[in-house]
């Protein structure tokens, strides 16, 4: 696979080969009755409250195990690549990337933008067609607790259900909990999910050694990992990572001049 051009985004380094999870992956959550119970991955610790069971997902995947030529080279890699990295090592620019990308009010809604989710449903009565509108915790929601054939399904109803959980979830754990949890759940195209996984995928460095510009690159690739893969598609992939960096600047989370800096 060519490489692709290297700029202000930093250079993009051919993947290295895959490492398997190791085993004994922690699983499991906890909490007492009510709670969501996270499993699958290293679920952050519960706290008190009720019981959503949310099923396995990123240890029922297949693990990744990287095919190799005889003299050492990757030929091709086979399942996913994946990993967990706590919140509380994130750098601030990354976390703000995401939020900024994301869903800028994370901190301080409960699980549901109201501003977004109204937008949202009036789009779906006017056109039938429901987009829009999820926060980080229903992005979750979708990803880890909805069957899949109702992630791809654009319906009111769906909208709905992802709000009530979202609610749920956020009465159960703490923000950083979720955002943790979210970033090591989503993917990042190439295989790659999980923050972690992809700073070594696309830039070969671990996720503390993220710069600004590398940071909002990733940030940019979860909405459509196909269309923004670097490898295949980096003008694409590029023109994202400066659209995270003029939102960071348009709510505040850097300067203007920070922004074009790092583009």
């Amino acid at each position: 696979r060519p490489r692709p051009r290297a700029e202000a985004a930093g250079r993009l380094r051919p993947r290295a080969p895959a490492r398997p999870p190791p085993p004994g992956a922690a699983r499991g959550g906890g909490g007492g009755a009510g709670a969501p119970v996270f499993t699958g991955g290293r679920a952050p610790p519960a706290a008190a409250g009720g019981a959503t069971e949310i099923p396995a997902t990123l240890d029922d995947r297949p693990p990744n195990v990287p095919i190799l030529a005889p003299a050492g080279p990757v030929l091709a890699e086979r399942g996913l690549r994946r990993g967990h990295i706590r919140v509380d090592v994130l750098p601030k620019h990354l976390i703000e990337a995401v939020t900024a990308t994301e869903d800028r009010r994370f901190y301080h809604h409960f699980g549901i933008d109201p501003i977004g989710l109204g937008r949202a449903i009036v789009q779906n009565l006017r056109t039938d067609r429901m987009q829009g509108g999820s926060t980080i915790t229903q992005q979750l929601i979708k990803n880890v607790l909805l069957e899949p054939e109702e992630r791809t399904e654009e319906s009111l109803n769906r909208k709905l259900k992802e709000a009530v959980l979202a609610l749920e979830l956020s009465r159960s754990y703490s923000k950083d909990q979720i955002l943790e949890w979210y970033v090591n759940e989503v993917n990042f195209g190439n295989l790659s999910y999980g923050i972690g996984t992809a700073a070594r995928t696309y830039f070969n460095k671990s996720v503390q050694e993220l710069t600004l510009p590398e940071a909002a690159f990733l940030a940019g690739l979860p909405q459509r990992p196909a269309y923004y893969d670097p490898f295949r598609n980096f003008e694409a992939a590029k023109g994202r990572q400066e659209q995270v960096l003029d939102l960071m600047a348009m709510h505040g989370f850097i300067t203007v001049e920070a922004a074009e800096q790092a583009k």
